[in-house]
Parts: C-alpha cells; sequence; structure tokens
C-alpha cells in the first residue's frame, strides 16, 4: 500500500510539473497560462511596484511644506531637489513593472491576455511623472491609452497624460486630451473627481481663474475625505480673494476652519479669512479680537509673525495704512524661520514706501525680501530689480552723506576733531557696556536687519542732504555698522554668512582678496582719521565723489524711478553745491529738460538760456538748436559700437596688432567717444600678449586708476587678481598632457567656472542663486563667487577657492545634478579648473581647447 501511494505522488509531481511548465508559456492563450501569468503578475511584481511606488509618494507628500499665502497647488509634486529624493523608490518600481512585462506579457495577435500587463504600464508612466521625467511619462500613458482603449486604465492613462502635459507646460496639447475625455460618453463616472482636479490644475497654471473655481467646486463635491476637501476648499477661497471676491473668499475660508482637521490649515485660514474680510460690509472687530487673542495663546508663539501680517492686511484694506505698516514691520521683525512669509511681509512694506517714494526704507525692505525670497515667485523678478535700482541710488546717497562727514571733521582744528573723535569713542564704549548689561545683543542685531524703519538713523528728508554718518548721529550708529554694509552689503542673518559673498568684489576687496584687509577698530582714533580729506586733493577727490554721486542720483531718480521732483531737487542742489563744476553743461541741460517735462516752462526757458551763454559749443547746446543732431549722436554711437564689434572680434581671433591699431585709430580721431574706456581696455588686453607678467599687470593698473567707476575697471580688477595668483613654478610632479598647456595639479587650488549669455540670465539673478545655494550646503566652506565679462555678450562666474580637485569636483558634480543648475537653462558651460592654469584659459578664452582637458583629467577619471 505505502509503494503504490508513493508512486501515485510521484505520478501527480510529475504531471503538476508538466502541467507548470506547460502554464509559463506566454505564447499560448490558454486557461492556466493566464491564470499563471495573472496571478503572478499581481501579487509579485505589480504588488510590490505598486507598494513602492506608494511610499516614495507618502514621502513626497510629507517632506512637501505648503506656503498658505500662495495659491496652493492642486498636486504637491515638490522641487527638482524632492523628484530626486524618491528616485529610488521609483526606480525599483519601474524595474518591477518593467519585469514583470518583460516575463508575463501575454501578448498574442495584437491583443493583451494579462489584464495586469495595463497596470504596469500605467504605474511606468507614474513614476516617470513622480520623478519629473515628463517624455517617458508622455510615452507611457499614450502607450496604455492607445493599446488598451476601451479598459478603465485607458481613461486613467488620459488624465495622467494631461497632468504631464500642464507640468511640461505644453498646454495646447493638453487641451487635445482633455476634448477627447469630454466628448467620450464612456469616460468612467468614477474618474469624474480626477478630471474636475486636472482641469482646475491646466487653468490654474494658465492663470485663467474662474473655469477654475468651477472645476473645483465639482471637485469639492465629489471628494469625502475631510483632508482633501479642506485644501480644495481652502485652494477655492484664494482663488475668489485673487478675483477680489472677498464675501465669497471670507465664507470658503470659514468653511476651511469648520472641517479642517490639520491645525496649521485652520491656523491659516483664519489669518487669510481676516485678509480677505469684506471690510464694506463692517464687523471687522471680531476678526480683529480673534487674531489679538491668538496673538496671546502660546502655543502660536512660532506664527506670531503671520498673524501680525494677518491683522496688517485687514487694516491695509480698510485704508488704514498707518495702522498697517507698523503691524507688516513687527511681521517681518517676529519672522524667524517663515522666509516666505518674512519676504511676502517684506516686499509689501518695500511696495508700501516705494510707492510713498520713501525710498531708502523701500530699499531695506526690498533687500530683505529678494534675500529671503524664492526665485520662482511671481513677485521676485519685480522686486529684484527695484532692489538694484534702489541700491544704486542709497549707494550714492551714502556717498554724498559720508563724503559731507568726513569734510565737516577733516574742516575742524585738529584739537576739535581728536576731542569729536574721542567723544564717539567714549560714547561707544558707554553704549557697548549697557548693551553687555541687558544682554540683548542678539535681539538688536536681528530688529536692524529685519526691522529697517526702527533702527536706520535716516529718514526721507536727509536723502538729499549730508549728514547722517557716525560723525553727526555717534549716538545711533556706529562706525562699525556702517562699515559692515560698505564691506559686505545688506544680508539675512545666517550662519557663516561671510562665506557665500553676493556682490561682486570691491576695488579695495580685489586688489587685496579681502583675506587679510585691515580691520576697523571703533576704539581707535587712527581708524577714524585715515579717510579724512586733510590735504586740498584729497578735498578735491571728495568733492568730486559727490558730484559724480548727485549726478547719478539724479539720473535714477529721473529714468528708473520716474520721479522728476526729486531728480529737480538732485540737480539744483549739485548746481547750487558746485556752480562750477566739470560737468556744469550736462547738469543745466538735465534740468531744462526737466523742468520742460514737469511745465515748469520758465524755469526751463532760464536752464536753457544759462547753457546756451556758458557752453555754445557744448553738444548740450547742439542738441537744444538742432533736434536732428540727437539722431546724429544714435548714429555716430552705433557706428561707434560697429567699430568696437569689429576690434573685439579681432581680438578673439588673436589678431592682436589689428585690434590695437583699430582701438588707437578710434580714441585718436574721437576722443570724447563714449566708449573710450572699453577701447582703452580691449588695447591693453591685446597688448597683453607682448607683454611680460609685471608690464602686463602695470597697464591693467593704470586702467583701474584712468576709469575708477567704469565697468572696465571692475573687469581689469579681475584679470588683475587671476595673475597675481599664478603659480609660476611647476612641480617636478606635474605632468603635462600631450602638447596641452595645461598641467595637472590635482593638489592645487581650483576654480569652478560657470559660463553663460548675457541675454539667457541676469548675472545678479545667478550670483544670488548660487549664494543661497552656498548657505545652504556650504556653509563651512570659504567658497567666494565673482563675475567677469568673458567677452562681449558671455559672463564668467567664478567659484573660490577649493583646496584640491577631489573638493572641486564634488562641487562639480553635486552642480550638474542638483536643481541649482536649472536657472541657468541649458545653454551654458561648466567645469572647475586648477588656478595655475587658468591665466592660460583666460587669456587666450581657450574654452574649447580646456574642454578636453576637462574631459581627459577630470571627467574621464571619475
Amino acid at each position: 500500500m505505502f509503494v503504490k501511494t508513493t508512486s501515485f505522488l510521484k505520478v501527480f509531481f510529475l504531471l503538476s510539473v508538466l502541467l507548470l511548465v506547460g502554464s509559463c508559456k506566454t505564447t499560448k492563450n490558454k486557461f492556466f497560462n493566464r491564470s499563471y501569468h495573472k496571478t503572478t503578475t499581481r501579487y509579485n511584481w505589480y504588488f510590490n511596484a505598486n507598494e513602492t511606488y506608494k511610499s516614495g509618494v507618502k514621502k513626497l507628500e510629507d517632506q512637501h511644506k505648503d506656503d498658505f499665502n500662495e495659491l496652493l497647488s492642486v498636486y504637491p509634486l515638490g522641487t527638482e531637489k524632492e523628484a530626486q529624493s524618491i528616485s529610488p523608490q521609483m526606480d525599483k518600481a519601474l524595474k518591477k513593472c518593467a519585469q514583470a512585462i518583460s516575463k508575463h506579457s501575454m501578448l498574442i495577435k495584437g491583443q493583451e491576455h494579462n489584464r495586469w500587463i495595463d497596470d504596469c504600464y500605467l504605474l511606468i508612466g507614474k513614476s516617470y511623472f513622480y520623478k519629473k521625467e515628463y517624455i517617458k511619462a508622455i510615452e507611457a500613458f499614450r502607450l496604455v491609452a492607445r493599446q488598451f482603449d476601451g479598459l478603465h486604465t485607458a481613461h486613467e492613462a488620459q488624465i495622467w497624460l494631461v497632468k504631464s502635459f500642464v507640468e511640461s507646460k505644453d498646454f495646447s496639447s493638453a487641451d487635445l486630451v482633455l476634448e477627447n475625455i469630454l466628448s467620450d460618453e464612456a469616460f468612467p463616472s468614477d474618474l469624474n473627481k480626477d478630471l474636475a482636479l486636472i482641469m482646475a490644475h491646466y487653468h490654474i497654471k494658465q492663470k485663467d481663474y474662474v473655469p477654475a473655481i468651477e472645476e473645483l467646486e465639482e471637485a469639492i463635491s465629489l471628494t469625502k475625505k475631510k483632508r482633501e476637501k479642506s485644501r480644495y476648499l481652502y485652494m477655492l477661497a484664494q482663488l475668489h480673494y485673487n478675483q477680489k471676491n472677498y464675501s465669497a473668499a471670507t465664507d470658503y475660508f470659514t468653511r476651511v476652519i469648520r472641517i479642517s482637521p490639520d491645525y496649521e490649515m485652520t491656523f491659516n485660514a483664519k489669518i487669510n479669512r481676516a485678509r480677505s474680510f469684506d471690510t464694506s460690509s463692517g464687523g471687522s472687530e471680531q476678526i480683529k479680537d480673534e487674531l489679538n487673542k491668538m496673538l496671546k495663546d502660546a502655543k502660536n508663539k512660532e506664527f506670531l509673525d503671520v498673524i501680525y501680517f494677518g491683522l496688517a492686511e485687514l487694516n491695509n484694506r480698510e485704508g488704514k495704512l498707518n495702522d498697517a505698516i507698523p503691524l507688516y514691520q513687527k511681521s517681518v521683525a517676529k519672522s524667524l524661520k517663515n522666509n516666505a512669509q518674512k519676504s511676502l511681509s517684506s516686499v509689501i512694506l518695500a511696495d508700501i514706501y516705494y510707492n510713498q517714494q520713501d525710498y531708502r526704507f523701500s530699499q531695506a525692505y526690498y533687500d530683505t525680501a529678494v534675500a529671503f525670497m524664492n526665485n520662482t515667485n511671481d513677485r521676485y523678478s519685480a522686486a529684484s530689480s527695484r532692489q538694484q535700482t534702489l541700491t544704486n541710488l542709497i549707494t550714492n546717497l551714502d556717498i554724498i552723506q559720508h563724503q559731507d562727514s568726513l569734510q565737516r571733521v577733516a574742516l575742524m582744528p585738529e584739537n576739535e576733531r581728536f576731542a569729536f573723535i574721542d567723544n564717539i569713542i567714549q560714547q561707544l564704549k558707554e553704549e557697548e557696556r549697557r548693551q553687555k548689561e541687558m544682554d540683548n545683543s542678539r535681539r538688536s542685531e536681528n530688529n536692524f536687519f529685519n526691522d529697517p524703519r526702527e533702527n536706520n538713523p535716516f529718514n526721507r528728508n536727509n536723502q538729499n542732504r549730508g549728514g547722517g554718518w557716525y560723525f553727526d548721529n555717534p549716538n545711533t550708529l556706529s562706525f562699525g555698522f556702517s562699515e559692515f554694509n560698505r564691506k559686505w552689503g545688506k544680508r539675512k542673518l545666517e550662519d557663516d554668512w561671510r562665506r557665500s559673498d553676493k556682490k561682486s568684489l570691491t576695488v579695495e576687496e580685489a586688489l587685496a582678496d579681502t583675506i587679510s584687509e585691515e580691520a576697523f577698530d571703533p576704539n581707535s582714533r587712527d581708524s577714524y582719521l585715515k579717510d579724512l580729506p586733510l590735504s586740498v586733493d584729497a578735498i578735491k577727490a571728495s568733492n568730486q565723489m559727490i558730484i559724480e554721486a548727485y549726478i547719478d542720483a539724479g539720473v535714477i531718480y529721473k529714468e528708473q524711478l520716474s520721479d522728476v521732483p526729486q531728480a529737480i531737487t538732485t540737480f539744483e542742489t549739485l548746481n547750487s553745491r558746485f556752480p562750477n563744476s566739470l560737468d556744469r553743461a550736462m547738469v543745466l541741460y538735465f534740468l531744462y529738460r526737466l523742468h520742460d517735462e514737469k511745465g515748469n516752462i520758465d524755469f526751463a526757458k532760464d536752464y536753457k538760456r544759462l547753457l546756451l551763454k556758458e557752453f555754445p559749443a557744448s553738444d548740450y547746446a547742439k542738441l537744444i538748436k538742432d533736434p536732428s543732431y540727437a539722431d546724429e549722436l544714435v548714429l555716430a554711437n552705433t557706428t561707434l559700437g560697429d567699430h568696437y564689434e569689429k576690434a573685439h572680434k579681432l581680438y578673439l581671433q588673436s589678431q592682436f596688432e589689428a585690434c590695437i591699431q583699430r582701438c588707437e585709430s578710434i580714441n585718436t580721431s574721437q576722443p570724447q567717444n563714449n566708449l573710450y574706456p572699453n577701447f582703452d581696455f580691449l588695447k591693453t588686453m591685446a597688448q597683453g600678449f607682448g607683454m611680460t607678467k609685471k608690464e602686463y599687470s602695470n597697464a591693467l593698473t593704470l586702467i583701474v586708476e584712468r576709469y575708477p567707476k567704469h565697468q572696465v575697471a571692475q573687469s581689469a580688477l579681475e584679470v588683475l587678481k587671476f595673475l597675481q595668483q599664478e603659480q609660476l613654478e611647476v612641480a617636478t610632479t606635474s605632468v603635462v598632457t600631450g602638447d596641452s598647456p595645461y598641467l595637472d595639479k590635482p593638489k592645487a587650488g581650483h576654480y569652478f567656472i560657470l559660463l553663460f549669455k548675457e541675454f539667457d540670465l541676469e548675472v545678479s539673478v545667478a550670483k544670488s542663486t548660487l549664494s543661497n545655494y552656498h548657505s545652504e550646503y556650504y556653509r563651512l566652506d570659504r567658497l567666494n563667487v565673482s563675475d567677469l565679462l568673458f567677452d562681449q555678450h558671455t559672463h564668467m562666474i567664478t567659484i573660490r577657492e577649493f583646496p584640491n580637485k577631489k573638493k572641486a569636483m564634488s562641487y562639480y558634480n553635486a552642480f550638474q545634478g542638483g536643481d541649482v543648475r536649472g536657472v541657468f537653462g541649458e545653454d551654458y558651460d561648466a567645469f572647475v579648473i586648477a588656478s595655475p592654469n587658468f591665466p592660460h584659459f583666460f587669456k587666450n578664452k581657450d574654452v574649447e581647447g580646456y574642454k578636453k582637458t576637462f574631459q581627459e583629467l577630470y571627467l574621464n577619471e571619475q
């Protein structure tokens, strides 16, 4: 009996194996074949792939943080960096789905008989979508929609196809797919919510908010989960707010407060309900009382900036601007961790002061806004532009105040001067002692940067007159403070702020390389005396700085701020203070044009008469006498530009003698041409190829001395710096690669070089982006960001200095693989270079030549 049983089992096992082997075939459409492959695909490959995919999506959602003051996104997809963080999960899902299709697809005579293969293809598309690889995602979704037409997954794929087109900004293709969906009577009703959401997303991305509101209302009616519904209600409230439908916005924010299970969303709904409160209906006191109670609640300690902002917005909308401004200031001052709120409060304050023509405070708040604002923010471009304009204005106003203060002290008798400075030092010491006793130096520092109006000693009344520096008001401002701003610019509070310099190097910093620059000692009399203009020549130089600052400020008022009255005041002040300046003809002409534009006919006639009488042969007089003379000047400048283009082209082609001759010819025949410094600098650069290093350095130093305020001086300083850093000695371990002039110096200091076209990106945006990147990821490194015009249309950003090749390549790889490079688009060159190799590369503009060396010595070795 036992023998028979054993024999039976053997036969049964053999038959089972044969049946299993037969069912493994994917080319036969049999019941056992289908069952085996469906089961294996579903419960092995697809299940594991889907679980991995869901874990990646959850991780992305968990690390996503909404900015409740900006319009929420229907789909929180995260940044490029966040997408990279879930790549391992998505890649694993992709691999399992691909293996499932490869091993278990039963595509026989054009028809798929494994009902889980379409789900695998759909999951492949979703995984690519979350990796932000939209082209591959679109291919996968198209395949599902086409190959599995009529199935539920095909309809679902169409929804994801629209998502992919919207995220890649291909709205025309998204529109075509939506038309197909809306005309499809067989579209599943259980996907109606998804359809409404993607259509809302489609309209929001195009800022078409009215149909987006309708679609969100449809989605809300189909949503059961409280967390999802509260998010869509919040978005609906925001959309109504954008449409200035404040009553509806208030109602929807109230609904969010009633149902949201999330404290943060409820909190922000209360704040934004205050922002959107319909002030025409009255009753705002109840809202204000609620916000004031929130201020006193201990659990809201971290959200004081948001609460003050809500109160400020409510007062602002009620027309109580004077009450709103202090609240905006408190919002900025109390914002310690919420960069989005800090930047929003700052930019609104900056706009208020800008509209009030209170430029000093406007500039201070634009500084803060730009420092903390994401450069993808819709407000960023306008804020950054105004910040740059106002920074230039305030810089010139500060020059006037600074030089006036220096001159006043310089003109004092020596004993009075010493006593005056000693008194300042004594007051500073007393202030320092008091601060130590109060132990609030950190709070004072924070208040200064975050609340410029309360801490800045300047006000609008002194914008155009001297004074206000430490010699005038030592009780409110120490020199160390002014020196910090002069050297480093306004900075947001962060660790290691010095190591991520956001501005171009000054002349002094470029020559001294800033590392060993002499520090200002506020307790030393000599520190105050060293910059005083104590000679006749020094006074003349100081006056010339004041004159140039007045002219620059006046032009900014007129051309960039359209503030004609302030421009008139500035030029008239200049004219009265320095009636015999070399720029008097230009000043008279500006005053004539400004008064004429303002409609002050009598004043315009007076300045016209003075100009024609005192400077009858000047270009400005010719412009008044002959209106066509302006066209002649434009034509002359155009011709001059063509000459410079040709000279520069000769330089790039290494035809240095021809370049030198053309530059000399133009400057000799047209000594008053406005490109004189440019031709002079280009000639010097061309002559450098026939000079020794010392001769070349001396020639560049002359350029700096001749044109200290011109852009060519900065360019010359950058070249000087690289010449000073050149390492002439070549170590015996250095390896020359073939006939290449470049050395293999892995242990030498290295630079990271970035080249991009000026019409692709503003250099200020590029430098700010890199500096913010460094502050987040390279706080402990001494990285200096500087820029130089590489050729007429190409900027070169240099990040230095890395201690060796390994560190530099680590930075290079992080840059190329990170989202920071996104701002530079695709058309840029990036590489690292050893400092001994840089002079040859820069002198010869040898981009293509060095790329080969970079490939051989750096990329091939990775």
